[in-house]
């Protein structure tokens, strides 16, 4: 999205919360990206920066694996399903692909990663009846309002961590995914795609691990840029409940 009017501040001067949203600084400015529900373009500004009907597709939990993150994107990309934004959180890899291809996506991963028999999904579809239970019991936890100060559970800061940035085509995220060790782990991930179909990822991983670098790069078929580190990394969390940005609060971030 466009660095001005700045997406944050549109949606929350609208009361309209996103369901996704990552924003990367490089040298040359700020690149937003955000998912809304598609009821919410009728504002003509909101309308006018909205690019592609998308979905999020998702994986759980991680447990920090970096093996588990390269399986997740290599299985879509071989697949030329586009991923256009990626983020992680404490448990879920979630990327963002188009709506046309979020059951192959659903699919692919299904049969990627070894899911429970029993397992349910984080979305479940509800029918009319037990919808209208829910909606008279338990009103939808989207607020509608805003705090003049936004109530959280904590603000947890993580030191000494190391940033790499670097981009990856498909085939090298598919030698990395193969190469990739258990003990190579991950504390936050993110990234987006580029226009010839590689992916600009940063991964922020123990300081400790700073030899991470050097092992991606020599991974088969890693044929990546070499990677930048950038050392004494903070990574601050805010602890919710923030139910899709709850109209402003990464605006106010």
């Amino acid at each position: 999205a466009p660095e001005s009017p700045c997406p944050a501040s549109l949606l929350a001067g609208n009361r309209i919360n996103t369901e996704f949203l990552t924003t990367i600084h490089n040298g040359t400015g700020r690149t937003t990206a955000c998912c809304i529900d598609p009821d919410s373009l009728g504002h003509p500004q909101i309308k006018s920066l909205a690019s592609q009907a998308v979905s999020l597709v998702s994986t759980y939990p991680h447990k920090n694996s970096m093996a588990a993150l390269f399986h997740f994107l290599a299985c879509l990309t071989a697949a030329d399903i586009g991923i256009f934004d990626l983020a992680t959180s404490g448990s879920m890899l979630t990327a963002v692909v188009d709506r046309e291809d979020q059951r192959q996506a659903c699919d692919i991963l299904a049969r990627t990663f070894h899911l429970p028999v029993s397992h349910t999904p984080f979305q479940q579809v509800l029918s009319a009846e037990d919808k209208a239970f829910l909606e008279k019991n338990w009103p939808d936890p989207s607020a509608s309002y805003v705090e003049e100060k936004i109530k959280t559970y904590g603000l947890t800061i993580n030191r000494n961590l190391s940033l790499i940035r670097f981009s990856a085509s498909g085939a090298a995220l598919a030698g990395m995914a193969a190469g990739t060790g258990p003990d190579m782990t991950f504390v936050s991930a993110w990234g987006m795609a580029r226009e010839d179909g590689s992916m600009d990822l940063m991964i922020l991983c123990p300081e400790q691990d700073n030899t991470t670098p050097d092992r991606l790069q020599s991974l088969p078929n890693a044929s990546a840029p070499v990677p930048v580190l950038t050392s004494g990394i903070c990574m601050i969390s805010f602890q919710g409940p923030h139910f899709g940005d709850r109209y402003g609060i990464a605006h106010q971030a």
